[in-house]
């Protein structure tokens, strides 16, 4: 005769186990979380009083805080266009998504095998823009280049001007001011002298509107990235090669480790 009291006793004890299993599992997984914290005091972003996002990784139920790096890099000035129709700077959505994506893929690539200190170095790690990091190399090519052009009070003003400008701003600027002899001639050196900033520029631009063009190192890891941007290179850039500019990147990258 089947014992009805002991089968349920059983099936209780499994569900409860089942249960405890789950909540264990939940306690072991890596979460995290972007916030405002507004515990510390409100700090500028293009103009703007905000208090400062900060990011939560929570493993074993302990709770680890530090800034976001998007929000210190976003917030320089920089990233603002100006213009006399007014300000065009980032938003601060473009900030909590870059975050999001970002804490996204390494909250599942160290899913298993939890390190917060390495999860840490890799965040700041893969944050960070290369593009901004071409910048001085770029304006230093320039104001080399008018100097040798004898244009030494130019090169100055670049000098000044990209303290708060990026190159993109003033390239653009030297396009419409420029002899266009110059400025063809300016633009064939930059492909064996300069990094390659102007293809790069170019190719955010064509897929997406910001203030300022944003590559993180975590997107030029990107298979996808790299293969929509190769064939954009080969038909508007020819004259810049691929492989090259893989390895100028790399190289750069690498820098930041």
């Amino acid at each position: 005769m089947i014992n009805y009291f002991i089968i349920i006793i059983l099936i209780s004890t499994i569900v409860i186990s089942n249960n405890v299993m789950v909540k264990m599992q939940k306690q072991l997984r890596l979460s995290y979380k972007v916030y405002f914290n507004t515990r510390l005091q409100m700090v500028p972003f293009h103009g703007n009083l905000t208090t400062p996002l900060y990011i939560q990784l929570i493993y074993k139920q302990k709770p680890q805080y530090f800034k976001s790096s998007y929000f210190d890099q976003l917030g320089n000035p920089k990233y603002t266009i100006r213009s006399i129709l007014g300000n065009y700077a980032p938003m601060i959505n473009q900030v909590t998504d870059s975050e999001e994506k970002l804490l996204k893929y390494l909250s599942e690539k160290h899913q298993d095998n939890v390190d917060i200190n390495a999860f840490k170095a890799e965040y700041y790690f893969l944050s960070q823009d290369l593009l901004f990091h071409l910048e001085e190399r770029f304006q230093q090519f320039l104001i080399t280049f008018f100097h040798d052009k004898g244009l030494p009070v130019l090169a100055f003003l670049i000098s000044e001007g990209g303290k708060q400008s990026t190159a993109e701003h003033i390239l653009n600027d030297l396009k419409t001011s420029l002899d266009h002899k110059l400025f063809t001639k300016l633009t064939e050196n930059a492909i064996h002298y300069a990094p390659p900033y102007i293809p790069l520029c170019a190719f955010l631009r064509s897929i997406r509107r910001q203030a300022v063009p944003f590559l993180s190192i975590l997107e030029w890891n990107s298979n996808n990235f790299k293969n929509e941007f190769k064939p954009f290179l080969n038909t508007v850039y020819p004259s810049y090669h691929f492989d090259q500019v893989d390895q100028y990147l790399n190289e750069l990258k690498e820098s930041f480790r």
